[in-house]
């Protein structure tokens, strides 16, 4: 069967094509024109089609100030070009070359004591500086000229990358004064703001917005907005690194590699200044430990947190085919596995799968970091051949490009939750935490091949069935209200322990919780939270009439305990062990046409699975296929066709039924009938008719 061309955005407007490359870095090897030879040849032997230069490589193209050498980056454009690829070029501000340091020593950042940071490793610059935005303005300016649509090179320039891995604080004179200003606007009164943060304790009422002191760790508000302000300075310098960019090259896309759930940033909000997002993903799932499924899991969740991101598919910008330097052990990837951690991707919605690195470097730290080419500069090594099966099977995979999932379940991640529970107080409440409970329950979903969206606060919560709240720690009147009326109307609502403890300015709630009014929704009034060790496993019992028929293994709950008094909400499950003995571990409350579903405790993985399979048969929410365990499946969709992408995350071969729909191997074209074989670590890519 023939395809028609998708007609649906493509991440690279003129490239129908799956992304795949990796970071180049020709300026290592100018003194190595034989290499770069090389180069040309393994590329499109890899399957190769993009590349992403100039990452670091201010110091080539300006080793002094004002005296410019634009040849590498011209060499490598026109390499690439003679075989038909596209080139991602970076922004080179991410590490500044030593000259620039030392001359213009306050480009440096300062850091928590106030001490002037050493010239070392990168992303070592000052957000606020006037002098190094004056420089990476008129460094991107030149950038954008001379690659522009003006260009004899231009039609190989397909996105800009802002910077790399954008990330760290400063500390000195200018950015506090920024962090001051930024207050004034935000609470225009030094009053709003003591109130808001409550300074009367210790005594650190404030006279003036330029008192605040940003390192003092006592006052929790004040480090939430200075997190909130971080996040802000870095979409200000994507701004500012973009607006030459979008002036010269209006119509090429910008994009900045984003690393998962990193804790520094609220990636929803950097998000929305990029015109693609990527992310940097390293997977390398140890196929002889009992958590590799979980692992899988985490890595699903943190590809639909991404797809979520602006709603339609995303790339990753790095990973690896090999072994990872900073990762111990640095285990070598099975056979196979490259292949199925790149499928896993764009089963979730990445619509390109790219390297760190394409040619492993002869000295400093990367040097034994994971390549598609390593020293020896073969094609002829385990690694490379499993690059260019990728390669061979991305060019087989246009139809879905575009596509997305039809989803009806959605897990809110909100990292100004996860920094205003962490910055609460306690080891039990910290950012990783927050991490692994949301894996928890996206894993149950997962486990069964049921899509889920991962969303922020701020999106339209209408279109979904079923709607998680994952310690949804910070919730204000506003939020609170919109999940009212989810519910009213006919959604289903659950939400765990820790859920509406604060507001915005992460102050408790008064007048009981959860908050907000949230108290009434879920029909629970919360009175204390105990947290105990990780050995404390406790037992729960069913509650008689329970409309979820939660009986059976795994009546056990741990971690995390939140003891309340119901008002209109019935118990499902109730605690059975100690003090607790009685009270309700999981409750139901029926509001309007809907139900909201407070779960006070961290459930058993056993527990957890048979609440959400109740659930989602009480919804009729059903996964792409029924499948043996440790295989899952997941769907892109289209106007022409809808696909199902088959991953098997065991070391045994598995026995897929396939049913009667009509299905066809996207690859062969092959009709599928009955029962089909993936091999261990294997996966398919499936069509079936709309």
């Amino acid at each position: 069967m023939s395809f028609p061309k998708s007609p649906l955005p493509l991440v690279l407007k003129t490239f129908p094509h799956v992304l795949h490359g990796g970071d180049y870095n020709p300026d290592q090897w100018i003194k190595y024109p034989h290499v770069l030879e090389q180069d040309r040849e393994l590329m499109p032997k890899a399957g190769c089609n993009t590349f992403t230069l100039n990452v670091f490589g201010w110091t080539a193209l300006e080793p002094r100030e004002g005296t410019f050498d634009f040849s590498y980056l011209d060499a490598a454009f026109e390499r690439i070009q003679s075989f038909g690829g596209k080139i991602i070029l970076a922004t080179p501000s991410g590490a500044r070359p030593p000259w620039l340091a030392k001359k213009y020593p306050e480009t440096g950042r300062v850091d928590k004591s106030g001490r002037k940071v050493p010239y070392n490793n990168r992303h070592n610059h000052c957000w606020t500086s006037p002098i190094y935005k004056d420089l990476v303005t008129k460094m991107n300016t030149r950038l954008a000229t001379r690659y522009g649509k003006d260009s004899k090179l231009s039609g190989t320039l397909a996105m800009w990358h802002i910077s790399n891995e954008l990330s760290g604080e400063c500390f000195c004179p200018l950015c506090r004064a920024s962090f001051h200003r930024w207050l004034e606007e935000k609470y225009v009164t030094v009053d709003a703001m003591n109130e808001a943060w409550w300074t009367r304790f210790w005594s650190h009422a404030y006279d003036r917005f330029d008192e605040v002191e940003p390192t003092d760790s006592c006052v929790d508000g004040m480090l939430l907005d200075w997190k909130r302000f971080v996040t802000w300075q870095t979409c200000e310098w994507i701004k500012l690194e973009s607006a030459p960019l979008r002036e010269i090259t209006p119509d090429v896309p910008i994009t900045t590699n984003l690393m998962g759930t990193f804790h520094q940033l609220n990636y929803h909000a950097v998000a929305r200044h990029v015109d693609v997002v990527s992310d940097d993903q390293y997977p390398a799932f140890d196929f002889d430990s009992p958590h590799v499924l979980r692992g899988a899991a985490s890595m699903g969740f943190r590809n639909d947190l991404f797809r979520s991101m602006k709603d339609r598919p995303f790339f990753l910008m790095e990973t690896t085919p090999s072994s990872l330097n900073w990762r111990a052990p640095a285990k070598l990837k099975r056979p196979g596995q490259h292949q199925l951690e790149m499928t896993q991707a764009i089963a979730h919605g990445a619509d390109g799968t790219m390297y760190f690195q394409w040619r492993a470097g002869r000295g400093a730290m990367e040097k034994f970091h994971g390549s598609v080419v390593d020293h020896n500069s073969s094609s002829d090594t385990r690694v490379f051949r499993d690059v260019a099966e990728v390669g061979a099977r991305l060019k087989k995979l246009t139809p879905l490009l575009g596509t997305m999932p039809s989803v009806k379940v959605a897990i809110v991640y909100d990292w100004e939750s996860k920094w205003g529970l962490s910055l609460s107080g306690g080891p039990d409440v910290s950012e990783a935490r927050y991490d692994e409970i949301a894996v928890d329950h996206y894993q149950s979903f997962w486990k069964r091949s049921i899509g889920v969206d991962v969303i922020p606060v701020d999106r339209d919560f209408s279109r979904y069935d079923l709607l998680i709240l994952p310690q949804l720690w910070n919730i204000d009147d506003a939020l609170a209200v919109t999940l009212r009326k989810f519910v009213e109307a006919g959604g289903t609502l659950v939400a765990t322990h820790d859920t509406g403890t604060c507001d915005l300015f992460n102050r408790v709630h008064m007048g009981g919780l959860p908050g907000a009014g949230l108290k009434d929704l879920f029909g629970i009034t919360i009175e204390e939270t105990d947290r105990v060790s990780a050995s404390e496993i406790g037992a729960l019992k069913v509650v008689e009439g329970d409309s979820l028929d939660l009986a059976g293994e795994g009546l056990t709950c741990r971690d995390v305990k939140a003891l309340g008094k119901l008002t209109t909400a019935k118990a499902l499950l109730q605690y059975d062990h100690d003090f607790y003995t009685g009270q309700a571990a999981v409750s139901e409350n029926i509001q309007g046409k809907g139900r909201a579903i407070f779960i006070a405790t961290r459930l058993s993985e056993v527990l957890l699975d048979r609440l959400y399979a109740s659930l989602t048969t009480r919804l009729k929410i059903e996964g792409v296929l029924t499948l043996p365990e440790g295989v899952v499946a997941s769907e892109r969709g289209a106007g022409y066709g809808r696909f199902i992408i088959l991953q098997n995350f065991t070391k045994q071969s598995q026995t897929i039924a396939t049913g009667s729909q009509p299905l066809e191997c996207l690859e062969t074209q092959q009709s599928i009938t009955g029962n089909l074989t993936l091999k261990p670590l294997g996966s398919k890519i499936l069509r079936r008719a709309s």
